[in-house]
């Protein structure tokens, strides 16, 4: 039996969890942050380096406990541990507000990120202690204490991360979790410190109930909304790319393992077989990017193009009429170009807008050491980015109705490294209805457009074909308009537009014998089949052609030709203003924080003009040096703003030479924290800055520092 609990992370020390990016000059090293600028902790780093303290503490925990747990190298099946990112304390309420509030028109990702971290420099010392050349680098560091308490005390910063795991190891992941002391870059340096513990105050069973199934036969289809809450990885030809979209047969493995892990279920059962192996009860469409009107996306098909100078879509199957009538062009370099790897809807009233969608995809940083060796392997993935929504279907019978929504309702971990950081989906939304067909009417001398929503498998003699003749037939016999229609070419004359093709391979993989399954030929998605009818037909807009449907291969989509015009209107996604809502304090008490450090970056901009520089000015660069010191010391004097500036003032009243320390009193009364109101206790601060400014100034003019 599994259960759910929470680990905690409690920084001991600043913390660098390196994510591989750096910014010429300004950063070398950064850390972990999401797209609002809220640092974490990847958990394949913190399953890693639970790893290492397990190995380290192995005679103390079960003999099986690591391999349990976080499986063996090169098994066809991954650990039991299951571990999500670590995030801050209400993580998804302050991400909720950011949403809902105009907080993200206001403050960057930047801003938000520089309220958790803090920059550091370091270089390389020689057997002197001299600082090396061109070894100055700077890192970016999560700081210790946190930026969200509420009250006058510091807090350290906390990550939890949710952990699901067997409930006979439960003993052995709470010591693997307290030996877990360090993790990230620099972690024999002093960053990286951590207090790690697992937290089962909270902890719940992971169950699943056995749902019986019906005596209905009707078909009927189930449409979802899936989100995922961790990045997807959904490699199928490569493995570091992920596909932008959730294959239906993604979606099959992962309600089939729900299944199976159901006591008493087994793959002999009846249902088991209905449900996930036989493809003429049931079929997993594809779930494809949905838009802000919560519609699910197809592919763009590919007879929708876009020109390249101007910038408008138009209907490739028509092109040659716009030339004829002069409407078109492609002198000018103004060729039309496909959409590849964009999703749109087209919408079914008489102007057809269509509405163009992209997956957001990040590419992220990982590396991988060696077993038994020092080296340490760099690598990147193309993954969907987190917080997307996907909208799936799937067609079965009213029999199994009930079971897969129980299924789905449960969420699931789909794809590569789902066992950590990757792969957590979340159903949102779920509905049923009766599978109804979505009839065409065509007529004689019609035009209709076949394009296909998915990759679609066709087999001849036994053989897959992608061959155009072959498919354009087998095609028009799978939608019942065989007999029906005119030649597949176009005619001399032109009234008979072609089809455009493309091919791919389909790949996969079988984890039950850890080997990868034999390539397949298909038709790609957005191929178009062009057809001429001579004889009336109903054609099922819903229809699946080809082989493989059970997985999803075969969705098309079925348009009149003359209901498509050659200028095609792009319509825009304009979402509506969210009125300012209350949030949660944590996010007053972000925001607060970003506009003071807006008002001290103000004040500390006015020590760096002229009228204040020009008090430095006369003052030679090793009297700054000594002066900048003295600050130092003082900062370090006391923790009360006032006494510190009084021991300053007192050490400058040291200096000798008269018109040095004149002119330093005088810049000691400009950053007077009597006179910085809410700033007061930043006046140090202020003050270094100006001294920094005016070295780096005189540097500049040519003076020796």
């Amino acid at each position: 039996m599994n259960k759910k609990a929470t680990v905690r992370i409690t920084l001991q020390s600043d913390l660098c969890v390196g994510s591989g990016y750096s910014y010429a000059g300004v950063i070398d090293s950064d850390v972990t942050a999401d797209r609002y600028g809220i640092p974490y902790i990847p958990a394949r780093r913190l399953k890693g380096c639970m790893r290492e303290a397990a190995e380290m503490i192995s005679a103390v925990l079960q003999s099986d406990a690591i391999s349990e747990l976080f499986g063996k190298r090169g098994q066809k099946v991954p650990g039991k541990l299951c571990m999500e990112n670590a995030r801050i304390r209400n993580y998804s309420a302050i991400v909720a507000a950011m949403e809902r509030s105009d907080f993200l028109k206001n403050y960057n990702r930047e801003c938000v990120l520089q309220q958790f971290t803090s920059v550091r420099a370091q270089t390389r010392m020689d057997e002197n202690g001299i600082a090396m050349d061109n070894t100055l680098r700077f890192i970016r560091v999560v700081n210790q204490i946190s930026p969200l308490n509420t009250t006058n005390q510091s807090e350290n910063l906390v990550f939890y991360a949710e952990v699901i795991y067997p409930e006979e190891y439960e003993n052995d992941l709470a010591m693997i979790a307290k030996a877990t002391r360090s993790i990230g870059i620099n972690r024999n340096r002093g960053l990286g410190n951590i207090c790690c513990e697992l937290d089962v105050s909270g902890a719940k069973v992971v169950s699943t109930a056995k749902v019986s199934v019906r005596e209905e036969t009707a078909p009927v289809e189930i449409r979802y909304t899936l989100l995922n809450e961790s990045p997807l990885m959904i490699n199928q030809s490569s493995d570091n790319v992920s596909e932008t979209y959730i294959p239906g047969r993604r979606i099959l493995g992962a309600l089939a393992e729900k299944y199976l892990s159901i006591r008493g279920n087994s793959a002999e059962d009846t249902t088991f077989r209905d449900l996930f192996l036989n493809g003429e009860v049931t079929q997993f469409l594809n779930a494809y990017i949905m838009n802000a009107h919560g519609e699910r996306c197809i592919p763009v098909p590919g007879y929708i193009n876009r020109l390249k100078k101007s910038g408008k879509l138009v209907n490739f199957e028509r092109i040659h009429e716009a030339e004829e009538s002069g409407a078109y062009s492609v002198t000018g370099g103004n060729q039309p170009k496909k959409l590849s790897g964009k999703y749109c809807t087209i919408s079914r009233d008489e102007a057809h807008e269509v509405c163009i969608q992209e997956t957001g995809r990040q590419l992220t940083y990982h590396h991988r050491h060696q077993h038994g060796d020092n080296d340490v392997q760099l690598y990147s993935h193309l993954e969907i980015t987190e917080g997307q929504r996907f909208a799936g279907v799937i067609r079965t019978s009213a029999a199994y109705q009930e079971l897969v929504i129980s299924l789905l309702e449960q969420g699931f971990r789909i794809g590569k490294s789902r066992s950590a950081e990757y792969g957590k989906c979340t159903i949102c939304d779920i509905a049923s209805r009766e599978a109804v067909q979505n009839i065409l009417d065509v007529k004689a001398e019609d035009d209709i457009l076949v394009s296909l929503s998915a990759p679609a498998v066709f087999t001849l003699a036994g053989q897959e074909t992608v061959q155009y003749e072959q498919v354009y037939n087998l095609l028009a016999k799978d939608i019942g308009i065989e007999g029906k229609v005119g030649p597949a070419h176009r005619n001399p004359d032109g009234t008979n537009p072609f089809g455009i093709i493309d091919s791919k391979l389909i790949h996969g993989y079988q984890s039950i014998w850890n080997l990868h399954r034999t390539p397949v030929a298909a038709v790609s998605e957005g191929s178009v089949f062009v057809y001429h009818m001579e004889r009336d037909a109903q054609i099922n807009r819903h229809a699946m052609v080809g082989s493989m449907q059970l997985e999803g291969y075969g969705e098309i989509h079925v348009e009149k030709m003359s209901d498509l015009p050659y200028h095609m209107k792009e319509h825009a996604i304009v979402t509506d203003d969210m009125a300012n809502q209350e949030v949660p304090q944590e996010l007053r008490t972000l925001k607060e924080r970003i506009e003071r450090k807006r008002h001290l970056e103000s004040r500390m901009n006015s020590i760096r003009e002229s009228r204040v520089q020009s008090i430095l000015h006369p003052i030679s660069a090793s009297a700054l040096g000594r002066i900048t010191l003295m600050l130092r010391e003082a900062r370090e004097y006391s923790q009360v703003p006032e006494k510190q500036y009084e021991n300053y003032k007192k050490r400058i009243e040291s200096i000798k030479t008269d018109r040095v320390k004149r002119q330093a009193l005088k810049y000691a009364q400009a950053c007077d924290p009597g006179k910085l109101g809410e700033f007061a206790d930043q006046w140090s601060t202020i003050a270094l800055e100006g001294l920094i400014c005016q070295k780096y100034l005189k540097k500049q003019e040519g003076v020796q520092i």
